[in-house]
């Protein structure tokens, strides 16, 4: 048979689908997922899958599922990734960059439907190239008027943006934009000044007081002091919900408390403080204090009393593990908006019909009600945890199972220890670049350029590392002399060694809801080696 007669073996392509914004005008995942689909069939190419990547900025990769999707590639599941246009892979040029050179040295491609170029030729490397710059420049030209107009809303006393606050609606007069239904026109009314909601203001008034035990001259009531969980209940009867829609939480509440919005103020950061990455949200981490022209529902000194009660607030309470099944529970329960819950369960305790209380795990939002709510006996779920350890010793095909994910897993570790040695590399380039600079060998502009080379590559291999780390992890199978010594000494261990015993075979547990009176909750046990698949979970309903 000649070359020409063989048959043309079809390309399959994974659709990469990503949007900042849903504001974005043509921009919707449908418009660039019906750009995709013929080009595609003009190519010959077979859709294996879309992915989506909504409300992700395409300056940063380390948030997206690019990463991912190179890993598919690489397992052989597709030999192309398509997208509607280059902008949708990514807007800076570097990272870009090199997230198409990890793509294709694994074998793969990228293709734009709506701006196609041959990359496998010069020419078609140099457009790529160039509306991936002209993609930079418009998000940077994006950027820089949005900065202007934020400091511009700041200075005038207004929010950086026109969306309503926790507490704070727009004037009746207001109307939203027909263009953009997430913004308002001009209202000549109340200029754009956020105004008190009647209804949530007492409330998020008495948060504060409740909060700090003192006294409310203007109403002339005093509070006793109460933790964040009790001011919460309060809300759900009210049927007080956040801007979003949802039930508040005790650290919903918290977050909004924290902006200093009650007390007349709209928060900043300088840039000095961003680039020193504070890692909580607290009034001390903001250095940028303006008082806006809305109404301010506490006194200034209730916001100081807040502002020194939330500085002690360290978060110094013990987090170690309470008990062997810490952290490892998903509620199967439905929400409110019909969707699955998958919250983590949380331990509470039950008072008994004949005195005393049983400690049982729930779904952490079965007290305001914005899920179904599944529950389990601690008891039960840590009998059934043992018993499935105990159906694992005794598993025939453990061996068998772990012989065939132990190649996955050595290729990973060899992938891993390339990168780990690149990024050691890396970080002696720093290293040395910065005593470059201190010493006077390089301008201060050629430090800047180069570190943030650097440091992009940096970012970009921890990124492939993780990944393969988790390979790593999720294809590791622990032999049955291992499931055995743990299965002995269960009952000898503390919680803390139960929980992180079982962190090293466990992904997560399911618990489904009891569907009727008497019923008991379902559970199923995701092993490690299993998570990804779902294959052949455990399931106990004894």
């Amino acid at each position: 048979m000649s070359r020409k007669s063989l048959p043309r073996l079809r390309r399959r392509a994974i659709v990469y689908i990503r949007v900042s914004q849903e504001k974005e005008e043509g921009y919707s995942p449908q418009q660039q997922l019906a750009s995709c689909l013929p080009f595609a069939t003009q190519q010959g190419i077979d859709i294996v899958d879309v992915v989506y990547d909504l409300d992700k900025t395409g300056r940063d990769f380390a948030k997206r599922k690019i990463m991912r999707i190179i890993q598919r590639v690489e397992a052989g599941e597709a030999e192309c990734v398509l997208v509607w246009k280059w902008s949708r892979f990514g807007r800076n040029i570097e990272l870009s960059k090199r997230h198409i050179r990890i793509l294709e040295e694994v074998g793969g491609e990228l293709l734009a439907a709506t701006e196609h170029f041959d990359t496998k030729t010069t020419t078609g490397k140099f457009g790529r190239d160039q509306m991936l710059l002209i993609s930079e420049l418009q998000t940077n030209l994006i950027g820089d008027s949005w900065k202007e107009t934020h400091e511009r809303r700041r200075k005038s006393g207004r929010p950086h943006n026109g969306r309503e606050r926790f507490g704070y609606d727009r004037c009746p007069d207001c109307r939203r934009s027909e263009d953009n239904p997430r913004a308002f026109v001009r209202c000549k009314t109340c200029e754009g000044i956020l105004q008190p909601n009647s209804v949530i203001e007492p409330f998020y008034r008495a948060a504060y007081y409740r909060y700090l035990g003192l006294k409310d001259k203007k109403l002339n009531l005093h509070y006793s002091e109460e933790s964040v969980a009790s001011i919460v209940k309060d809300s759900v009867k009210l049927g007080i919900r956040s801007t979003e829609g949802n039930y508040l939480t005790a650290t919903t509440l918290l977050q909004v408390m924290d902006t200093g919005f009650a007390a007349g103020y709209i928060r900043a950061r300088s840039e000095e403080l961003r680039e020193s990455k504070p890692k909580n949200n607290k009034p001390e981490s903001f250095d940028i204090w303006i008082k806006g022209k809305h109404k301010a529902i506490i006194e200034e000194e209730v916001w100081e009393a807040y502002k020194r009660k939330r500085r002690k607030a360290k978060g110094g309470h013990d987090r170690a593990p309470k008990y062997a099944v810490s952290g490892l529970l998903r509620c199967q329960g439905t929400r409110i908006d019909n969707t699955a819950c998958h919250s983590k369960m949380v331990a509470a305790s039950l008072m008994r019909t004949k005195g005393g209380y049983r400690k049982i795990m729930r779904c952490p939002h079965v007290p305001n009600r914005s899920c179904t709510g599944a529950a389990v006996s601690l008891d039960r779920v840590e009998r059934l945890v043992y018993e499935w350890l105990d159906e694992r010793v005794k598993a025939s095909d453990m061996g068998e199972l772990a012989l065939q994910r132990m190649t996955a897993a050595d290729s990973a570790e060899s992938k891993l220890t390339l990168i780990e040695t690149d990024l050691t590399k890396i970080k002696t380039k720093l290293s040395k670049l910065a005593d470059g600079w201190l010493e006077g060998l390089i301008d201060a502009e050629t430090y800047s350029d180069k570190k943030e080379e650097f440091e992009a590559d940096r970012d970009t291999l921890e990124s492939r590392a993780d990944l393969l780390r988790e390979s790593i992890s999720s294809n590791r199978i622990p032999n049955s002399a291992a499931l055995l010594d743990l299965r002995d000494l269960w009952p000898k261990l503390t919680n803390h060694e139960k929980r992180n015993a079982l962190k090293t075979v466990i992904d997560h547990i399911k618990v489904y809801k009891a569907t009727g009176r008497g019923d008991r909750a379902r559970i199923e046990i995701i092993a490690k080696w299993d998570a990804q698949a779902q294959a052949d979970p455990f399931e106990l309903v004894s």
